[in-house]
């Protein structure tokens, strides 16, 4: 295959541009340019055209059922090498192998001020990754000098408010948290072992919570340790 300069390829699964060639020598080969910038040297048959796809995506086929891509891509030996295929796992945990051109890739919703988020990066406020806390700007363009623009603003809720570059929708129901394959009701009240009544609420990245008429805060019992140490709790 041949390639120009500018398109985008993959080999030995790593993303490049090209930048010279083709070359011959022994071989032919190209000039590509990596993720890193570095530019170095790859045989013509190591490359292929860059995928819309990576490893994780959610797409749908062409028969309409949705799956998460798992492995790829890999050339059907029967094909020219743009004929190729991916692994998909679909909820059930069941796979399939349909063609590439097959498939469309699902675009996650765009997030949005109010959105619940979990922090992935964040430059600077690297305790906050995998943290929950909600969107109060999605246009900021502050720039570390060692890191990526971060557009959107989080705020937690212990008042901590940061940027951050990369975050991820959360959509799980905020008044559910689940521990040891049960999951409690922060909007409700649990009785111990020893009949004390006890009241949960997420405080920063934790579940805490207080029996009778404490206030919950930071320092207040964790639901873990609650339900480890007086359980089993049961709703009231």
């Amino acid at each position: 295959m041949t390639f120009a300069i500018g398109d985008k390829v993959t080999h030995d699964g790593k993303s490049a541009t090209i930048e010279g060639g083709p070359h011959t020598g022994y071989s032919e080969w190209y000039a590509v340019k990596g993720d890193d910038g570095k530019v170095y040297p790859v045989g013509a048959d190591r490359l292929t055209v860059a995928s819309g796809f990576a490893i994780g995506d959610e797409v749908e086929t062409a028969a309409g059922y949705r799956a998460k891509v798992v492995a790829g891509p890999f050339v059907n030996r029967y094909g020219d090498g743009d004929d190729r295929f991916w692994v998909l796992e679909d909820e059930d945990g069941k796979h399939s192998a349909p063609h590439e051109y097959a498939l469309t890739k699902v675009e996650p919703e765009p997030i949005k001020v109010g959105d619940r988020v979990r922090v992935v990066l964040a430059t600077h406020a690297e305790k906050r990754h995998g943290s929950v806390g909600v969107v109060t700007n999605v246009s900021a363009d502050w720039k570390p000098y060692d890191g990526p623009v971060h557009q959107y603003e989080v705020e937690f809720n212990d008042g901590d408010e940061i940027y951050a570059a990369t975050v991820e929708k959360v959509t799980d129901d905020p008044n559910l948290h689940t521990y040891n394959g049960v999951t409690y009701d922060l909007s409700a009240e649990y009785r111990d072992k020893d009949g004390d009544i006890w009241r949960f609420a997420r405080v920063g990245d934790e579940v805490r919570g207080e029996w009778g008429t404490y206030h919950i805060t930071e320092t207040s019992y964790t639901l873990e340790d609650v339900a480890d140490r007086f359980g089993p709790l049961t709703r009231v």
